[in-house]
């Protein structure tokens, strides 16, 4: 079995399109429950989309709530994103 993309542990998946990219990942129960992505897909979406600023509230959601669980810092995320 294939671990979970954002937690690496979980082997325990299924196949999961997200809904700020078109990119699939494979995501274990809790973290799609919980709406928690891979770190690098977010940085690279937020890049994309030109910044933290410039993301919708519900997108700007779903990042909160990544960068609570992996204890991070606004600042911290937004640094990487203009460093990808």
């Amino acid at each position: 079995m294939v671990s979970c993309e954002c937690c690496n542990i979980e082997e325990e998946t299924k196949v999961f399109s997200t809904p700020f990219c078109a990119y699939s990942v494979r995501l274990c129960n809790t973290c799609i429950t919980e709406d928690l992505y891979p770190h690098w897909l977010l940085v690279s979406a937020v890049d994309m989309a030109g910044g933290y600023d410039s993301c919708d509230e519900w997108f700007k959601e779903i990042i909160n709530k990544n960068l609570e669980h992996r204890n991070m810092t606004l600042e911290e995320f937004n640094k990487e994103t203009f460093d990808a």
